[in-house]
């Protein structure tokens, strides 16, 4: 455990805080907004950056910018497989999912997914 003023932080803390912070950043939906930033998303869920990043790193093992892009690129799969936006580009999809880089999008996916989106599209993976 460690120690961040009065707060005892314990590993069945982050335990508990990131099965929250996970249903929070889903339920929210906070990822859509392109230049997020840690501070925005522990206001949004309450507790302090310091402490978020924490739940982050050791709960998710993981760090904000991947927790945020993998959001991100489970949107970006959820529209890629649907009819109603097959007239749609990959990358308008990329951006209403809140990816604000070309280049980001399609490192992070291909990275996260193992394709390359035309081809995850094309393949109709669910």
């Amino acid at each position: 455990f460690s120690r961040f003023g009065a707060v005892l932080i314990t590993f069945e803390l982050i335990a508990t805080l990131k099965l929250k912070l996970k249903d929070h950043i889903q339920a929210s939906e906070i990822f859509l907004k392109p230049d997020l930033k840690l501070k925005e998303l522990s206001d949004s869920f309450g507790k302090p950056p310091h402490l978020v990043s924490q739940i982050i790193s050791q709960g998710l093992e993981t760090n904000f910018y991947d927790l945020i892009n993998s959001y991100r690129v489970k949107k970006v799969k959820k529209k890629l497989t649907d009819p109603k936006l097959s007239n749609r580009t990959i990358l308008s999809l990329a951006f209403d999912s809140g990816f604000n880089s070309k280049n980001a999008f399609y490192s992070t996916f291909k990275s996260k997914v193992g394709v390359s989106p035309s081809n995850f599209r094309k393949s109709g993976h669910a």
